[in-house]
């Protein structure tokens, strides 16, 4: 049996040796990534710098636990130094993570006040590391751990308060989940606070159940570093879907202003109503393809006024009510049409994959399109 706990513990051990070497990686690859140097770029490039900072200190973090004697220093020595390496880490990954989603949102001033939290857990567990009454000591890695936690908690608040402003305005715009595209970011965020929290705990686990937490916090920041650089590819589209409907809204305001009389009904002119009547008519929401732009544009209006118009006239954003548009042509086709699959359908009314379409109707109906259509042919 200890054979077997040895032999995992060295396992564990070469993967730990071997981390260390991907985060150094990760560091150059970001350093000397390609990055367009158009403006549009900016918040990903300095987001770049915040992750290049997190993954040296990852790297440093996993370098210095590799050239600790681990079997000579007490969990209270070892927890006051991953302390502080976890905060910075947690500090510099969220801060890229949140720039990308609010670009006001890394500033100087922001980075410098999460830095002086970080000195003071520093300080904290500077002070367990040199003082000699063991009580005092673990009192000192109990405050950093909950200083840590805390922090943690502020990161997740931030994370949903800016994750629920970016997908509100991107479902305002869009027929499919732009959105998709930034759940990565809370994807990421969510498996760094339980990492977080885990930590605390692994702060005082064996030396074999730290190995496997490394392990697998590598595994995820391998994840992380993926998917940032994955996402390079998807920023500008995104970005100007964001600068475009923060611009529209704008001007929509604007108009507001001198028109706070007008009543939801005159936010369009008859003649773009009738144009509206008639898009509805020959079913261009089951184009694939559909944008509010293109909407707008075939009833000669602007994409503020029409997102303003649907939010008033059907109590819905414009993802919504283009779903339901479609779910309810979907019903009418599965009625008519009963040799279609349900793939075909999906496809037919203007979505792009089944899985999608199958989401959306159960939000709608309460069941999934098999289970609506075998209860309508038992009426």
């Amino acid at each position: 049996m200890r054979s077997v706990y040895m032999a995992t513990e060295n396992l564990m051990q070469s993967i730990l040796n071997a981390s260390w070497g991907i985060y150094l990686v990760f560091v150059f690859i970001f350093i000397f990534m390609k990055i367009p140097k158009r403006k549009v770029f900016a918040p990903y490039r300095r987001s770049r710098g915040f992750m290049v900072v997190a993954f040296f200190f990852l790297f440093s973090q996993i370098f210095f636990e590799w050239k600790l004697p681990k079997n000579t220093l007490s969990a209270e020595v070892l927890s006051a130094i991953d302390i502080p390496f976890f905060y910075i880490e947690l500090i510099f990954l969220c801060l890229a993570f949140f720039h990308l989603l609010d670009h006001s949102f890394g500033t100087y001033k922001r980075v410098l006040l999460d830095l002086l939290s970080w000195c003071i857990v520093c300080a904290t567990c500077l002070g367990a590391l040199i003082v000699e009454n063991h009580t005092v000591q673990i009192l000192l890695v109990f405050a950093g751990s909950f200083m840590l936690i805390f922090f943690t908690l502020i990161c997740v608040f931030r994370l949903m308060r800016m994750y629920k402003a970016v997908r509100i305005q991107l479902e305002n715009y869009y027929t499919e989940p732009m959105y998709n595209f930034v759940l990565w970011i809370r994807r990421s965020i969510m498996f760094i606070v339980l990492f977080g929290i885990v930590s605390v705990i692994m702060l005082f686990a064996p030396y074999l159940f730290k190995l496997v937490y490394f392990v697998a916090a590598t595994t995820m920041n391998v994840y992380i570093a993926e998917s940032f650089m994955n996402y390079s590819f998807v920023f500008e589209t995104v970005e100007r879907s964001f600068n475009l409907s923060f611009n529209q809204q704008i001007l929509l305001k604007s108009s507001q202003i001198h028109n706070s009389s007008d009543s939801k009904t005159d936010i369009l002119t008859d003649t773009q109503k009738g144009l509206m009547h008639i898009w509805l008519s020959n079913e261009e929401y089951c184009n694939p393809e559909l944008t509010i732009e293109s909407v707008a544009r075939e009833i000669k209006t602007n994409r503020s006024y029409l997102s303003k118009y649907i939010n008033e006239t059907y109590n819905s954003n414009f993802s919504s009510w283009i779903n339901s548009l479609r779910i309810r042509k979907a019903k009418q086709i599965m009625l008519s049409e009963t040799t279609l699959t349900i793939e075909e359908i999906a496809y037919k009314v203007g979505f792009s994959s089944s899985s999608y379409f199958i989401q959306i109707f159960l939000r709608l109906e309460g069941t999934t399109p098999l289970r609506w259509l075998n209860a309508r042919r038992k009426v």
